[in-house]
């Protein structure tokens, strides 16, 4: 079947998280072998350079050209093939998909800056926006759907398209939540020993027609029979039904008080009521194989009553000749609506408690699966809707796998990559900004101080305090803040007050230099190398701007006792707090996220209906709370007992330690990992 849009993009996305992960040491070398100018290190995840550029061509051309798909398309069991042939497409076309893919992208991303910039504005406007709106509408092609699918302009250039690989067969392992009914067989008085050298174990049930059902052995063989004893007399079983699903015959003949008996091979796994039960119904998965059966049942004999059908642990359906008891001893309503045979089965299944009537089934179930089974309790649904809905619907996942919830937490890792890095820079870096502010307005005190000495600089000092007005640097504060600048400064430069100002600066640098030795020995061994390669940073403005002086000579006038910490601990565990709650909101507005509309992923409640927004958002919450409260103990302790390093070094560590738990928990529980189970929903496929 033709790739659906949004696992198209997913997989790109996939892919371009795999490349920045090859591209990155690649460009580490790069660098270290031919060093850009001023010596440091520098990466753009946008723009890749020629590295990238050629370590994207090479990717996708070897993956696809060979295999017919990458590791991301993989991963969502995509491949691309030749219009006019199975199989990898070869690397002539995968070369030309992938050339003229990024050329694409290069002419919208970089053309139009190259039009603006260095062409006549007569001529570099026009062709910017031109260049623009072609490329943008070349890419966005891929959206369109066509005969062959969603095929982009680089598909048209190079002959291919995007399928989607077949899903594999279900596997399933049916089984009673009830006991085993047969073993409630018990000799009766009156029973034979034998029949038809068959060994006779007990009474099953009896019969409205006033029959029995007898558990019976077949030594010969090792297996277990059914005797139905009918006073009426019956027919050969082997002749009754030919169909695969029912239970094959064995033998007939008669009692010597004149009653007839017919032989049948006992059902293997278990009654199909008692596969669920009202707190462990079956998956959707699960259930979808044995209702595709049960419409070849209810079509050939619309009669059939829920205690006829028995499953066996693969999921194949049996269907008894006469009713057998059950574990559960439940037998359905027995109405005689012509859907009455799905529509307990499906409740049954799906529910855990089989019924009739109430509405359409209430069960976290896909919403493709619930447009079939809301078809079970439409007024209009017919038989053959609903087998028509099955066979339309059996491309889809019927269940989130560990595939596609790796595939959703790849594209989500890179929606939530900047925000995570914020929130764990915050959650770290307290007291190497206490530290680097310290120092940083140790050296600036010492600068202005300086300036001042110096009466040429003294002198322009004083009279750019006097021109504040016209400063552009002031022009953005307020009127009245101005002048508080450029009185203070005036009164500070002041011959009587000269000498009081550098006392003042001299005392405010060692008592920033003190602190900062005192933040420098507080700090991990990492944050130390950074603080000593960071070296001395000035705090603000030179010597010579009045803004600067003003700035520290307000902070000379805060006292000594003032902790630094707490008044940085505010806007960092603001951050802390607001990265999630913006991630709340973003899944309040769309229902889940952007990674689960791109992973094809959507939450549902129980009963099968979208999870409200307001549960999204605090589903947002619950997974990231523990994070934050993590980072927000190491910053509350940083704070208030800096020289406990350890500990917060052990709490920042917990935090990052959560990620890869999560990640574990999400592949090893796809449909409800622990949050989920917290507020009652469920994970379906789109």
């Amino acid at each position: 079947m033709p790739a659906r849009r949004r696992l198209l993009v997913s997989a790109y996305l996939l892919d371009y998280l795999v490349l920045q992960l090859l591209i990155l040491p690649l460009e580490l070398v790069r660098q270290a072998v031919w060093p850009r100018s001023g010596g440091e290190f520098t990466y753009n995840l946008l723009d890749m350079g020629w590295l990238g550029t050629l370590a994207t061509v090479v990717y996708f051309t070897l993956f696809e050209g060979r295999l017919g798909t990458t590791p991301g398309k993989n991963l969502l069991r995509l491949r691309v093939r030749r219009l006019d042939r199975d199989g990898p497409p070869g690397l002539r076309a995968a070369a030309a998909r992938t050339v003229t893919f990024n050329a694409l992208w290069w002419l919208l991303l970089a053309g139009p800056v190259y039009c603006f910039e260095e062409l006549p504005g007569w001529a570099g406007g026009p062709l910017g926006l031109l260049l623009l709106g072609g490329c943008a509408a070349a890419l966005l092609v891929q959206l369109r759907r066509s005969a062959d699918g969603w095929r982009g302009v680089h598909d048209l250039a190079a002959g291919t398209r995007t399928v989607q690989r077949p899903r594999p067969a279900e596997r399933m392992a049916l089984r009673s939540q009830y006991p085993d009914p047969f073993d409630a067989a018990r000799p009766a008085p009156g029973l034979p020993a034998t029949v038809g050298g068959f060994v006779v174990v007990g009474t099953l049930a009896t019969l409205p027609d006033g029959g029995e059902v007898w558990l019976a052995e077949d030594k010969g063989l090792g297996r277990r029979l059914l005797i139905r004893v009918d006073p009426h007399g019956c027919d050969d079983p082997a002749a009754e039904d030919t169909s695969p699903l029912r239970l094959r015959g064995v033998g007939s003949g008669e009692l010597g008080d004149g009653r007839c008996w017919a032989a049948f091979a006992a059902p293997t796994g278990a009654p199909l009521v008692d596969l669920a039960a009202p707190r462990r119904p079956l998956p959707w998965a699960d259930a979808r194989p044995v209702l595709e059966q049960l419409t070849e049942v209810a079509a050939a004999d619309p009669g059939v009553r829920l205690d006829q059908l028995w499953a066996e642990p693969t999921g194949r359906v049996q269907v008894s000749p006469f009713p057998l008891p059950t574990g559960s001893r439940r037998t359905g309503c027995g109405d005689r609506h012509p859907l009455r045979l799905l529509r307990e089965a499906a409740t049954g299944l799906l529910e855990g408690a089989p019924r009739s009537t109430g509405g359409p089934v209430k069960a976290p179930v896909p919403p493709h699966a619930g447009a079939v089974l809301g078809e079970l309790f439409d007024p209009a649904g017919s038989l053959a809707g609903v087998r028509a809905g099955l066979a339309d619907t059996r491309p889809l996942p019927p269940q989130v796998t560990p595939g596609m919830r790796a595939a959703q937490l790849g594209v989500q890792a890179l929606l939530l990559a900047f925000g995570l890095g914020l929130m764990y820079a915050c959650g770290a870096l307290l007291s190497f900004s206490a530290a680097v502010e310290a120092s940083g307005q140790a050296a600036s005190a010492r600068a202005v101080r300086d300036a001042l000495t110096d009466s040429a600089r003294r002198a322009r000092l004083a009279k750019a305090a006097a021109a504040i007005e016209s400063d552009p640097v002031a022009a953005f504060l307020p009127a009245d803040e101005r002048a508080s600048v450029a009185s203070r400064v005036t009164k500070a430069l002041a011959p009587e007050k000269l000498g009081y100002t550098l006392a003042r600066l001299d005392a405010f640098a060692d008592r920033r230099a003190t602190e900062a030795a005192a933040d420098r020995d507080r700090l991990t061994r990492p944050e130390r190398y950074a603080l000593d390669r960071l070296g001395r940073v000035a705090f603000g403005p030179a010597g010579d701007s009045p803004l600067a002086v003003n700035r520290l000579l307000k902070e000379a006038e805060r006292p000594g006792w003032m902790n630094d910490r707490w008044r940085l601990f505010g806007p960092l565990a603001g951050v802390v707090l607001a990265v999630p709650l913006a991630w709340a909101a973003v899944a309040v507005l769309f229902r889940g996220g952007l990674g689960f509309r791109l992973g094809g992923i959507v939450p549902v409640r129980a009963d099968g209906r979208p999870a409200g927004r307001l549960w999204c958002g605090l589903r947002v919450v619950a997974v990231w709370a523990p994070v934050a409260v993590l980072l927000l103990a190491g910053l509350c302790e940083k704070a208030a007992a800096p020289g406990l390093v350890m500990t917060r070094a052990g709490l920042w560590l917990a935090a990052v330690l959560l990620l890869p738990a999560y990640l574990y928990l999400a592949v090893r529980d796809p449909a409800r990992p622990p949050h989920d189970r917290l507020l009652g929903t469920w994970l379906v496929p789109a």
